[in-house]
């Protein structure tokens, strides 16, 4: 998570890793969980919410995300499952 809104270099943001996924095949559901402590966060205080950046470890795989002007077979989907 970050202080200001929208995505900048690494120094604009937090160091620590929130949750982890190593995507293996395109167009494919992946579940990641995160801290409840931190959405409860967000909900309580929804101006400190700048969102998270999905970032790729050296030596990791390309990950390509698509967005909503992909089309309604390729939009990505973010369901939240309280528990």
């Amino acid at each position: 998570s970050w202080t200001d809104a929208g995505a900048g270099p690494p120094s604009s943001r937090s160091a620590a890793v929130v949750a982890q996924f190593s995507p293996a095949m395109a167009r494919t559901d992946y579940t990641v969980t995160v801290d409840a402590g931190m959405v409860q966060g967000w909900v309580d205080l929804p101006g400190a919410n700048n969102g998270m950046a999905f970032i790729v470890t050296p030596g990791g795989s390309n990950v390509s995300l698509e967005s909503r002007e992909a089309g309604a077979n390729s939009a990505p989907l973010l369901v939240i499952t309280l528990q």
